[in-house]
């Protein structure tokens, strides 16, 4: 998880220091844009809370095509158990954008794989914990990670609705958060 709030902060620090830690090396950038489909630059820059358009994409087409020996040694050194909750998640996605038919950008799967993926790792922090002190703040924190999504998840299905499409339009796009 800190990976991923790494990579939505543009934290190239964080991102390489956590990708380090999963095996992938140098390859750290790569793994990056190919766990949140963006390029470096978006990763980096402000980039990140805006929906990809038809160019960004292509583009990261262009930049995946060139770089295909290099995704398969990222896919080498990268857990299998990573591996499959990246697949699932992608899976998920994909079909969440073609049920909904409009890009959703696999938000809502993203929020639901989070919440596993944060009730797996407060599991094992509970399983490791020894003081009933440590274990009330890993549930405290669970707890509030969990109502953060629970909001997020109310956000981007008011923002589905006709309702928030509307209110998106009237905010100056500075303000609205493009989901």
């Amino acid at each position: 998880s800190s990976g991923i709030n790494a990579e939505y902060g543009g934290d190239s620090e964080q991102i390489k220091k956590q990708s380090y830690k999963l095996g992938v090396g140098k390859y750290y950038g790569l793994f990056a844009c190919m766990v949140a489909s963006r390029t470096w630059e978006d990763i980096t820059g402000s980039g990140m809370a805006d929906v990809n358009s038809k160019l960004d994409k292509e583009r990261l087409q262009e930049e995946a095509t060139a770089q295909i020996p290099e995704i398969s040694q990222v896919l080498n050194f990268v857990p299998r158990q990573l591996l499959l909750i990246l697949k699932t998640n992608d899976l998920l996605r994909g079909i969440e954008c073609t049920l909904l038919e409009r890009n959703t950008q696999g938000v809502g799967t993203f929020l639901n794989m989070a919440r596993y993926c944060m009730h797996a790792l407060a599991t094992h922090k509970l399983n490791k914990s020894k003081s009933v002190a440590k274990s009330v703040i890993i549930y405290y924190t669970y707890f509030v990670c969990l109502l953060k999504l629970k909001v997020l998840k109310m956000l981007y299905w008011i923002s589905l609705t006709s309702v928030g499409q509307r209110c998106a339009q009237i905010l100056p796009s500075t303000l609205a958060v493009n989901i």
